[in-house]
């Protein structure tokens, strides 16, 4: 909200407008999850499962820019319900775990947390994938009874040969894309 005078009003007003439209469409606000928060100031705000924050941009600091990227919180439980998801399912091949539990859980989530700022997140659960992948492997036989370490691994088997989801990549909006030229 600005700090001009006579701006100051209009907080209140807004706030009233979005309680009579969401009324309108027969919505409540939740009052437990619903906050005013000073963005302008660098508060953060979570979201849809995003954290939104007010930043300086890294290549010229006197301008600002919104960052987006999935909560932590978010991020974590989902790994920790994917290696539980793994784990229970101990018994089937590994290529049938990846094609049927693994990869449709991860495509997902990372459809969904492709956009905004959240390359380095991407990259997190990439890396925490491709470990479970190769340890859930590793447990199937393990060195002791003449199986592999989770590290021997190679990338072939478990990008090529057991199929593991790969395309991690941020998406940008953008006008041109999608037409054609």
């Amino acid at each position: 909200m600005s700090s001009h005078p006579k701006a100051r009003h209009w907080k209140a007003r807004v706030e009233q407008r979005l309680r009579e439209e969401l009324s309108a469409l027969d919505l409540t606000v939740n009052e437990d999850k619903s906050r005013t928060v000073d963005f302008g100031a660098g508060e953060p705000f979570d979201f849809l499962g995003y954290t939104f924050r007010w930043v300086n941009q890294r290549k010229d600091p006197s301008k600002k820019m919104v960052l987006s990227r999935p909560q932590k919180k978010d991020r974590n439980e989902f790994l920790e319900q994917l290696g539980e998801a793994m784990r229970r399912r101990l018994y089937m091949p590994v290529a049938k775990v990846v094609k049927q539990v693994v990869n449709p859980r991860v495509r997902g989530w990372v459809n969904y947390f492709r956009w905004g700022n959240s390359g380095r997140d991407l990259s997190y659960v990439a890396w925490q994938v491709d470990r479970k992948v190769r340890r859930f492997a590793s447990r199937q036989r393990p060195k002791r009874r003449g199986g592999r370490s989770w590290t021997t691994w190679s990338t072939k088997d478990i990008y090529e040969t057991w199929g593991l989801f790969r395309d991690y990549g941020v998406a940008w909006c953008s006008e041109s894309r999608g037409k054609a030229t």
